[in-house]
């Protein structure tokens, strides 16, 4: 363990936003009513609109603890229960940045046919604000403060997109409170300064979920950091997200992007397990459980040489889509209660002939109609663990 910098005032301004680049086609301009909904490449390469039909992230409490949040944008205002300013605690938590907003957006914007979706787009936010707006800086203990405040107003998941450029007891405390109490804490884990072979704190400390970055091919980004603390990767290059500046929508890269994405799947995979407890065949109760089924739903990147863990790449790409199992474990038909039996029996036997041929089928629903083309009832195979 690193010498803790007791000696230095914990009211300074030694906590910034992990290194994030916005895009060189910087801030689109895009207006609600001229866009219709999009899903960013990330979702839609690691097949997480699959998940939307079993789990949203419905009930589940994520907290942003960043640069506040656009109060009032389409996507997010109507998935804020709980906001707290711990820079100026008379203020609201508006996001003149954008940095918050961007990451809120990536976790939980609401699936509402505009703008782009997050990855769990029914979950629940609680914004805390801990980095100022002019240059996205704020002090350990506001940090702290804001960790505790979400512990207190049940956050099962807080979002750490952020980086402390020393180790600081009362942070490190206020994450241990949360592991204890089972709430996981999900770090951005870019390179610690210009020491590439150690991530930045507060990914650094054992109880958190340390994530680092890939591109569009899984190839590591450059900005992404490595080591033995290293968990897990995900997307993280030319993201499209919520923006609070000048425009609604916006293009950014970092860890940052990374964490929240992770941050979104942990939340799709909680409500999951809620909402099918007798299913699941590795239950969660803590956060090594978490980690452990994280690991589980990763894959090593085809840039990856290393099989297995690596320092570069953590236990691997995460793969969301994994979270629906390849058994077909729960099937469900809807009919007409007039369906003739015959037709319930055909239509149960193509199901079948479905699951055989192509056993790694996660969701399928289509429309069973007859010869006259009218609607018979709707097919549903959803394959859960």
């Amino acid at each position: 363990m690193p010498e803790i910098n007791n000696d230095i005032n914990p009211n300074e301004k030694l906590v910034s936003a992990a290194p994030f680049f916005i895009s060189p086609r910087l801030e689109k301009a895009f207006r609600t009513d001229e866009l219709t909904q999009d899903v960013d490449w990330s979702l839609r390469n690691l097949r997480v609109p699959l998940l939307w039909s079993v789990t949203g992230g419905d009930g589940i409490n994520v907290a942003i603890l960043d640069s506040g949040v656009k109060l009032d944008h389409p996507d997010i205002k109507d998935s804020i229960v709980c906001r707290k300013n711990f820079i100026e605690p008379e203020k609201s938590v508006s996001d003149e940045h954008g940095h918050g907003t961007h990451v809120a957006g990536i976790v939980a914007a609401r699936n509402n046919n505009q703008g782009y979706v997050g990855v769990a787009p029914n979950c629940n936010l609680l914004i805390g604000k801990v980095l100022n707006s002019e240059n996205l800086l704020g002090s350990p203990k506001e940090l702290a403060n804001a960790i505790h405040w979400a512990i207190d107003n049940k956050a099962d998941i807080i979002n750490l997109s952020l980086v402390i450029a020393l180790d600081f007891e009362s942070v490190h405390e206020a994450i241990v409170r949360a592991y204890e109490n089972n709430i996981c804490v999900v770090a951005a884990a870019p390179a610690k300064g210009r020491n590439p072979q150690e991530l930045a704190y507060p990914a650094q400390y054992d109880e958190t979920i340390a994530v680092g970055s890939t591109g569009f091919g899984g190839n590591r980004s450059h900005f992404s950091g490595e080591g033995e603390k290293l968990d897990i990767v995900a997307p993280g290059e030319n993201i499209w997200s919520t923006w609070s500046r000048r425009y609604l929508y916006n293009e950014l890269s970092g860890t940052s992007q990374a964490c929240a994405f992770v941050s979104g799947v942990v939340a799709l995979m909680l409500a999951k397990h809620r909402k099918y407890p007798t299913i699941s065949e590795t239950p969660i109760g803590c956060v090594e459980d978490v980690k452990q089924h994280l690991r589980e739903i990763s894959i090593d990147s085809p840039h990856d040489l290393i099989r297995g863990f690596d320092p570069k790449y953590g236990w691997g790409l995460i793969q969301p889509d994994m979270l629906l199992d390849e058994r077909l474990t729960s099937l469900n038909l809807q009919f007409p209660n007039d369906l003739s039996t015959e037709a319930q029996e055909k239509a149960t036997t193509f199901i079948n002939m479905v699951n055989e041929q192509y056993p790694g089928t996660t969701y399928l629903e289509g429309t069973l109609r007859n010869e006259r083309k009218e609607v018979l009832g709707v097919v549903v195979i959803s394959n859960l663990i």
